[in-house]
């Protein structure tokens, strides 16, 4: 607290925060701490020590809405802490955090009973019918909950599988469309623009890997089985509730999920020209959510009802905090990155403390203590491996292709190069291959050429590999490219996809 006191004197954009939370599973074990001089592994609130041993460690972190800036300001080695006590805790970091001048303006946390109990007594009412997501603290600090996005994604995915079929006012959303998008890719050996492999269906072993459920649950897949609805495939038959679900899950993690200041569509962060469609878009989904419906009786009031529930409360203090930080008198924010008031800040942390600690990923008290330490010291908050990813700029590209510039080319030129392109088409024409194959190499081609012409200077070169509309004929039926292009796919010409197939027809030899 006295360095967030001095910082905040120092630097005014401090002010505005969020305040997140969860528990670490520690090893459960009494060890001596030299510097204390006693045993230390009990359950400790900071008022005395339990003769309970603990398991888990509570961390309490405060992250800057504006800037790059989180910080832990507590932990607490408990046992499956109770709402009562945790509510203690979370009005005690609140107040402190308020008399050194930071403004919290929201608490997330994931979807336990525990959580969901703390923010009831803190005076939230989760009543679907009479929603309010705001508690005050002191009479005079008003904060709002929230429950993680990634955590609601990874509960929406498990609920679909568990419960197979999920009706909605738009039909049945059925899990065994994706079981059958996945058959049928290996089958053909190729994918539709997707990443869902066998670990996405049978996604058991890595159940709280935000990446599976968020491929899983993605516009790629959604674009996939659509595409193949309307081919005419029987697999794939009314499945247009399937594409609407995962739609609506797919723009609803986009948009509280917003991390990067630039981004466009529905990943681009809230501000005064976006906020109003924002809240459309939440007011459509809210009320889609509700209409869920599993045996008949609404999801929403039954036992699955949490993704629901948590999609719906961060929903509801998302806009509200947006409209507050974005229209208030002083020092109003330009935008609001949702990423910010995510869970992700403190799933990093417990990464890197469990990776400090080498093959050992379950520190006792003390490894955990002094594991705190060096990261506040060296704040090296980086990870490899976790529940979450520590999303980085990559550097370099795919294809180290460079071309110089050729002035020598001339009208004559281009003639005998057409020429020569004709020709060689005339050879390809001969390759057969099975219909969606051809169209997924016609898209990775598209993929080919972009990351070519990033290189090339010569603008007769990138003409020959980009193509328009009118050199193709798809009056035929839906070609993939165009079905899934969102106006940035490039269309290639005639001769790359060809050649592409061509290799892909060949068999691999030795000397190949």
């Amino acid at each position: 607290m006295k360095f967030l006191k001095l910082e905040i004197t120092q630097k005014t954009w401090l002010q505005d925060c969020s305040l997140v939370y969860d528990s670490m599973s520690i090893r459960k074990q009494l060890i001596w701490e030299p510097d204390k001089g006693k045993y230390a592994g009990n359950v400790e609130f900071g008022v005395g020590e339990s003769t309970e041993l603990a398991t888990e460690v509570l961390v309490i972190m405060v992250v800057c809405l504006t800037k790059q800036l989180k910080c832990p300001i507590g932990f607490f080695y408990v046992n499956k802490i109770n709402s009562s006590v945790l509510s203690t805790l979370l009005s005690t970091a609140i107040v402190k955090l308020h008399e050194v001048g930071i403004q919290v303006w929201n608490v997330t946390c994931d979807g336990a009973s525990a959580n969901v109990q703390c923010f009831k007594k803190l005076g939230c009412s989760f009543d679907i019918d009479n929603l309010n997501t705001k508690f005050t603290i002191d009479k005079s600090i008003e904060v709002y909950s929230m429950f993680d996005t990634c955590h609601m994604l990874k509960l929406a995915r498990s609920s679909l599988a568990d419960k197979q079929i999920i009706q909605s006012k738009n039909g049945d959303i059925k899990w065994s469309y994706l079981c059958s998008l996945n058959s049928f890719q290996n089958e053909l050996g190729l994918k539709f623009a997707n990443k869902l492999t066998a670990q996405h269906i049978n996604y058991r072993n890595s159940v709280m890997k935000v990446k599976l459920a968020a491929q899983t649950l993605s516009s790629g897949v959604a674009d996939a089985i659509e595409y193949l609805c309307q081919k005419g495939e029987p697999s794939f038959t009314n499945s247009q509730a399937t594409v609407y679900f995962i739609r609506q899950i797919d723009r609803l993690f986009d948009i509280l999920n917003s991390r990067i200041p630039f981004s466009k569509g529905y990943k681009s962060p809230i501000h005064a020209g976006n906020i109003n469609s924002i809240m459309s878009v939440f007011n459509d989904t809210t009320n889609y959510l509700k209409t869920l419906k599993c045996d008949g009786s609404l999801l929403v009031l039954g036992g699955r009802k949490m993704f629901i529930l948590g999609f719906i409360v961060t929903m509801s203090s998302t806009i509200q905090i947006a409209y507050k930080l974005l229209y208030r008198s002083q020092s109003p924010l330009k935008f609001v990155l949702t990423y910010k008031m995510s869970q992700d800040h403190v799933e990093l942390f417990f990464g890197c403390v469990r990776a400090r600690g080498g093959s050992n990923n379950n520190p006792n008290c003390v490894q955990f203590k002094k594991s705190l330490g060096q990261l506040l010291f060296t704040k090296n908050i980086t990870v490899e491996n976790g529940n979450c990813s520590h999303f980085v700029i990559p550097g370099g590209d795919v294809l180290d292709f460079r071309c110089e510039k050729r002035s020598f080319i001339t009208k004559d030129s281009e003639n005998i190069f057409e020429s020569d392109i004709n020709n060689y088409l005339d050879i390809l024409n001969s390759v057969q291959l099975e219909e969606y194959t051809g169209e997924i190499l016609d898209y990775i081609a598209g993929y080919i050429v972009r990351s070519i012409c990033k290189k090339l200077v010569c603008p007769f070169c990138v003409d020959i590999l980009l193509s328009s509309q009118s050199d193709h004929n798809y009056t035929a039926g839906i070609q993939f490219t165009y079905f899934v292009s969102r106006g940035k796919l490039k269309i290639v010409s005639k001769g790359v996809p060809r050649e592409i197939q061509e290799l892909e027809n060949t068999p691999n030899t030795p000397n190949t």
